[in-house]
């Protein structure tokens, strides 16, 4: 005979199912965070360098060599990100309880 409480209750699956996913989407709000605060410092450190530029081309260099560390900023964290995402949707798909078989 089976006991009712022997296993743990479907609610209490949930809500570890849930919490594992709440921790994941605060994970990636604060990975979104830090990318966004990283190219804000970066961007106003290049715009004081702009300023002292002395002629179009080493503006236009500082500019591209923003572009290119924003870009691979930008794609080093995507790796992050996606692995995150996935995570956060495995975590949000996943039955709340066991299945019965017919």
């Amino acid at each position: 005979m089976q006991q009712p409480f022997a296993a743990p209750s479907l609610g209490a699956t949930a809500l570890r199912g849930t919490g594992a996913a709440v921790r994941t989407a605060q994970t990636i709000g604060l990975e979104w965070l830090d990318l966004g605060k990283q190219s804000y410092d970066d961007v106003v450190a290049t715009a004081g360098r702009l300023a002292a530029c002395r002629n179009p081309g080493e503006a236009l260099t500082l500019q591209g060599d923003l572009v290119q560390r924003m870009t691979g900023r930008a794609l080093a964290r995507s790796v992050v990100l996606s692995d995150q995402f996935t995570a956060l949707f495995g975590h949000l798909l996943r039955p709340a309880g066991p299945r019965r078989l017919p």
